[in-house]
């Protein structure tokens, strides 16, 4: 821990929750300076950052005072990295070294620390399928072999939901739109094969394109099955979309 962060920390412990600007107005520091500090502190557990009730405010606490409840020294950093690894794997059927890097943001040491607590428990075997090469849970192999139909159904993913966050390295910059950004992505039969472009505003957001890699005439044809799972999640009439693989739709 670096000095500044043992600063920050003491202050919180003996000064109680803060928000940024209190810490800023009693400190003098700066907030490009105040801010990576609370969330270095943040990912070793030191501090946690609290939302009041009915309001945008918030207020970084001492991890301890905020959740007196969690021990955080129930488990050593290689036992709940593994933890960690091992609910990806059920949640997902199976972890790479991609896809855990972008979930939880792990260095790949800390990856192979974690899987190999999981090998050597045998909690976790290591296979190879047709992305490369993976670890899956023992008590999922053969079901995991076991032929199955492919998934038929179009699903709408937040940018935050977990699954989209694991495949992060695959979809990150997959998707452009000149002045847009990529607001949700589109899982046609199990696999993300496009998003929805548009810009995030506080008085409704833009949908401007929705974006395929699918054929055109495939796209053509589930066209009403994918704008109404779009429209599950979307208001159609306050922010519609408004142009389907680069065309306009008409109203």
């Amino acid at each position: 821990m670096s000095l500044d962060e043992a600063m920050m920390l003491e202050f919180l412990q003996k000064e109680g929750p803060h928000s940024v600007a209190q810490i800023k107005k009693k400190t003098g520091l700066l907030v490009k300076h105040i801010t990576p500090l609370l969330h270095k502190l943040a990912s070793r557990f030191l501090v946690a950052e609290d939302q009041f009730e009915n309001g945008w405010s918030t207020l970084w606490y001492p991890f301890e005072q905020l959740y007196p409840d969690q021990d955080v020294r129930k488990y050593t950093k290689e036992q709940a990295i593994a933890e960690l690894l091992r609910r990806q794997a059920y949640m997902f059927g199976k972890v790479t070294t991609d896809s855990a890097r972008s979930l939880y943001g792990f260095t790949v040491k800390d990856i192979k620390l974690g899987a190999n607590y999981l090998l050597d428990e045998r909690v976790f075997v290591e296979e190879r399928d047709s992305d490369g090469d993976c670890l899956v849970l023992t008590d999922d192999l053969d079901r995991l072999k076991t032929p199955t139909e492919n998934p038929h159904g179009v699903i709408i993913f937040n940018r935050s939901d977990p699954l989209v966050r694991a495949n992060e390295a695959f979809l990150k910059g997959r998707y452009t739109l000149s002045g847009g950004e990529v607001m949700y992505y589109v899982n046609v039969d199990g696999v993300f094969c496009g998003a929805v472009m548009g810009k995030f505003n506080f008085t409704g957001n833009e949908h401007r394109d929705l974006i395929l890699e699918l054929p055109y005439e495939e796209a053509q044809e589930r066209r009403e099955e994918i704008l109404g799972a779009l429209y599950k999640i979307i208001n159609p009439l306050t922010s519609p979309l408004l142009g389907f693989m680069g065309e306009e739709i008409m109203f």
